[in-house]
């Protein structure tokens, strides 16, 4: 289990010729109505910044059990029966009671290291997600972490596998990608309102991450 806010990947081990991952990601807000119990179970485990990750062996009975419960998951949701969005929600809040006990009592919970370059990390990555429709450069990206343009990049490069820029531009094409799901919005005011100014530009890097226009992204999604 990876907290909330924080920064991850997952890396194939050398000695393995296959690695097979199932990611399954949630908001535990949207399953508490009773602000009590939010309160008293779920807030203090994911408002806890020490609280970095809870690692569970693949022969443990928990880790059995979760994945079970997430196959499950997966199964309901294909098949969609009668009130499917129910049977969901409660075998959410099974997995979180699970993990909120584990999360209680588990020697392998992990706590962050002290890391100050984590800490610029995040600073960098929230100044990329409140200003990506704007024009923003390199510099701009630095300044926000109060760091040189060479250590940005090297931070960068070490968190995230990716250059600033690169990364500026894979979060405003996700972004971009949401709005041709979600929106009627022209594609040229999509791109403007993402970041980006040059509509050539914007398809090609597009074209590049998706293997289809934006064109014919949203009307593939909307044929589905």
């Amino acid at each position: 289990m990876i907290n909330r806010r924080k920064i991850h990947r997952i890396l194939n081990d050398n000695s393995l010729k296959i690695c097979k991952k199932k990611t399954f990601i949630f908001n535990p807000d949207i399953l508490f109505k009773d602000e009590t119990m939010y309160k008293k179970y779920m807030l203090p485990m994911l408002s806890d910044n020490g609280f970095s990750h809870m690692r569970f062996s693949y022969k443990s009975s928990l880790s059995k059990e979760i994945l079970n419960l997430i196959n499950e998951i997966e199964d309901i949701y294909n098949s969609k029966p009668l009130g499917y969005e129910m049977e969901i929600t409660s075998i959410m809040i099974m997995i979180l009671r699970r993990l909120y006990i584990a999360y209680q009592t588990s020697n392998e919970t992990i706590k962050d290291r002290e890391n100050p370059n984590i800490q610029i990390q995040r600073k960098m990555s929230r100044f990329i997600y409140e200003n990506f429709g704007s024009k923003i450069s390199l510099d701009d990206i630095a300044n926000s972490g109060s760091v040189s343009k060479s250590t940005c990049m090297r931070i960068f490069k070490e968190y995230t596998g990716k250059s600033p820029i690169e990364f500026l531009n894979s979060y405003r094409l996700e972004r971009s990608a949401q709005m041709l799901e979600e929106t009627s919005a022209l594609i040229t005011e999509i791109s403007l309102e993402c970041g980006f100014f040059q509509q050539s530009y914007y398809n090609k890097l597009f074209l590049k991450e998706y293997g289809l226009t934006p064109k014919k992204y949203r009307k593939l999604f909307h044929s589905l």
